[in-house]
């Protein structure tokens, strides 16, 4: 089982969120989401940083167990993701995310890296 995997180049961490989130909640319609836009997701981890950290520590998004820290972007720890929901799943939400085009993702562009 890995520890690590990498956000896939280019992709902005909201939207790496956002796969590990489909993933997790079996492709729940978006309209379960708490934070329901990438600028509402992003000024609620911006808000919530602990001290000296570019990124965030994702433990539960939308009601479903994350667990996995983006401080070391693009290198992630998804030990507790992969453990949660089989061997290397981290990697292939992200790989299957990031083959959506970045102006159809849930952050348009990626802006939010």
């Amino acid at each position: 089982m890995s520890f690590q995997t990498t956000v896939p180049e280019g992709m902005s961490y909201v939207n790496a969120i956002y796969a590990l989130w489909k993933h997790a909640s079996r492709n729940a319609p978006d309209e379960n989401l708490v934070l329901n836009t990438s600028e509402k997701v992003h000024e609620y981890f911006q808000q919530n940083l602990p001290c000296g950290c570019s990124y965030p520590y994702v433990d539960y998004f939308s009601n479903y167990l994350i667990k996995v820290d983006f401080n070391k972007s693009p290198r992630i720890d998804v030990l507790d993701y992969d453990e949660a929901y089989g061997a290397y799943a981290a990697e292939r939400a992200l790989d299957n995310y990031a083959k959506v085009e970045p102006g159809n993702r849930f952050d348009k562009d990626d802006k939010y890296r």
